[in-house]
């Protein structure tokens, strides 16, 4: 990333005059990013994160070993989406909904009684990938356990 927003400055440097780009130049260097930090010192991660991933945070355990899924498993577990979660039934939330697509099931039912249920239609399109997990590290995909 760092290549292409380098390569698009100096793209646009290109297409001004000699005192413009100099002028670019100085307010670039003077103007550097210093990222966030916690009050403890730490790399601040605050700040609203959309989680439309399909992915689970970690990797079921009928996966177990695998870090990635097949093109054709991946069309596959598709498939079983439109016909698990078309938005006329419970919505999933969570490692939930991937969970539920490797298993048997006919229709969700959510395990929610209490406060109602959101209906699936009324989500957000979901981001698929072939990752088994979120988790890259440790290599099982597990969270570590204390």
């Amino acid at each position: 990333m760092t290549f292409l927003i380098a390569d698009t400055f100096t793209d646009s440097l290109a297409r001004l005059s000699g005192d413009e780009q100099k002028a670019a130049k100085t307010t670039a260097a003077a103007k550097t990013w210093t990222p966030p930090r916690t009050a403890d010192g730490q790399p601040s991660l605050e700040g609203v994160w959309a989680n439309n991933s399909v992915t689970p945070l970690e990797r079921p355990k009928q996966l177990a070993g695998r870090q990635t899924l097949t093109s054709e498993e991946l069309a596959a577990l598709k498939k079983r989406s439109n016909e698990l979660f078309s938005g006329d039934g419970d919505a999933a939330f969570g490692d939930t909904f991937f969970e539920t697509l490797l298993t048997d099931t006919k229709k969700f039912v959510s395990t929610d009684g209490l406060t109602g249920d959101y209906n699936q239609f009324w989500l957000v399109a979901r981001d698929w990938d072939n990752r088994t997990s979120l988790i890259v590290d440790p290599p099982d995909g597990r969270l570590p356990r204390p």
